[in-house]
């Protein structure tokens, strides 16, 4: 199955704003998604994708969430305060 993918609010510039796509089993939770990325960004960058929160079609999402055929994942940066 194919998932599109893109960050949102990350300041690594390697780690872009475009929309990429993916091929990945069926059955594929975020946290596996998640490696698969991890495995083709620079280590600098993968330590981002722990941190990371998830919208998966424009709703929020926990790691463990399966994903579908044809869904779109934004990858957030964590953002603190208070």
């Amino acid at each position: 199955m194919i998932i599109h993918y893109y960050y949102f609010g990350v300041p690594i510039p390697s780690l872009t704003h475009e929309k990429q796509a993916v091929e990945i089993p069926s059955g594929t939770t975020i946290d596996q998604l998640m490696k698969v990325i991890g495995e083709t960004i620079e280590d600098s960058a993968s330590e981002f994708l722990n941190k990371a929160s998830f919208l998966v079609n424009k709703m929020g999402a926990k790691r463990e969430a399966v994903l579908k055929d044809g869904d779109e994942v934004v990858i957030l940066y964590p953002i603190g305060g208070g």
